[in-house]
């Protein structure tokens, strides 16, 4: 008995073994070309920890297979750097240095629909960046109600340290409402453009700031959402197929995916050249709606430095919702920048969960 159990457990070690390969490929692999291999990259920490189980498995059972998923761990040791940090040298910014605090937050159309149980999480939001007092924010999904009870002019005058502010709308609602991605600084605009996506709500913005005697580009960048839905999680989340009506959640759930990854290689490709092409130093901030281990993660940042591994600690997951659970949003710099103490606040005010860093010029 012992030995069938032992022959299943080889050949599930296998399969993990195969499906950690296929997320590693994952990275280089366009969506665009064949899409199916980013789904192992999704749940890469989940075949990560599958490995990690049928190591201890295996040691505990003194049998040499342990090595199969040991070797393959190693092999990709980067992207495990990826998700978590054990810094025991936190460097710490020194007041005397110029810097910039650089502050990013899907804020969820500042709780828009409820979805958040708190009638007062706009103003629990608010508070928290006054509290944070960054000298740049970028907002994913920026809503604008225009209503008697808050408008325009209310968002400038609470986020009156930040004067200068890019925002660019991508919908525009019945009654005056918008929708779009806005980016505020305390230091002044000298450019901006506006990065449209094709067949998509979603875009990008960049934003040349001058900071003392040097211009530095801000991007910020809120690629293509899976547009799952509420009972699209219970199917995740039960992981039980029990019926045809699920069975086809499932497919819709794969539908979205596929459509999603597709479409957002096409806009990590179109905003790479953007920030390959960048005369200066730059700085990425956004929700890219993709885990680490993605062809939009590596090709948006490119030679850029993620600052999460340069200056974070612990667990890096920014999303708050159900799926994925893990990194999603991402703050990166030009490799003449230094980034220290950046931080994951984890505050239940929107589906996702602001990232921030300080940003040092080069002396």
């Amino acid at each position: 008995m012992k030995r069938i159990i032992r022959h299943i457990l080889f050949y599930v070690n296998i399969a993990f073994v195969l499906a950690l390969l296929l997320s590693y490929l994952s990275v280089y692999i366009n969506p665009r070309v064949f899409w199916l291999t980013s789904f192992f990259g999704l749940i890469y920490p989940y075949i990560l920890l599958g490995n990690l189980i049928l190591i201890v498995i295996w040691v505990a059972n003194k049998k040499k297979f342990f090595l199969i998923s040991l070797i393959t761990v190693v092999i990709g040791w980067g992207h495990v750097k990826k998700l978590i940090q054990i810094d025991l040298h936190w460097q710490e910014h020194h007041a005397d240095m110029p810097s910039l605090s650089v502050l990013s937050y899907n804020v969820r159309l500042f709780n828009r629909y409820n979805w958040v149980d708190n009638p007062e999480a706009r103003n629990e939001i608010f508070g928290y960046i006054h509290d944070k007092d960054p000298d740049i924010i970028c907002f994913q999904e920026f809503f604008v109600p225009e209503t008697e009870q808050f408008n325009e002019k209310d968002f400038y005058t609470i986020l009156g340290n930040t004067p200068y502010r890019h925002i660019y709308y991508t919908s525009h609602q019945e009654g005056g409402a918008k929708f779009g991605i806005a980016t505020f600084s305390k230091y002044p605009i000298v450019n901006r453009k506006n990065i449209s996506f094709e067949n998509s709500l979603h875009s990008a913005i960049f934003t040349d700031i001058r900071f003392n005697t040097r211009v530095i580009r801000i991007f910020n960048v809120y690629l293509q959402s899976n547009r799952l839905h509420k009972e699209n999680y219970h199917v995740i989340d039960s992981l039980l197929l029990k019926s045809n009506r699920q069975i086809n959640e499932i497919q819709l759930i794969s539908s979205r995916l596929k459509n999603a990854y597709i479409k957002r290689a096409g806009q990590a490709d179109e905003l790479s050249g953007y920030i390959n092409s960048s005369p200066y130093p730059a700085i990425v901030c956004g929700d890219f709606n993709d885990t680490p281990v993605s062809y939009a993660y590596r090709k948006i940042r490119g030679n850029m430095k993620d600052a999460f591994q340069e200056s974070g600690r612990g667990f890096g997951n920014t999303y708050s919702g159900s799926f994925p659970a893990f990194r999603i949003d991402y703050i990166f710099h030009s490799r003449e920048l230094q980034s220290v103490e950046f931080v994951t606040d984890e505050i239940g005010l929107s589906d996702h969960y602001p990232v921030s860093v300080i940003i040092i010029p080069e002396q």
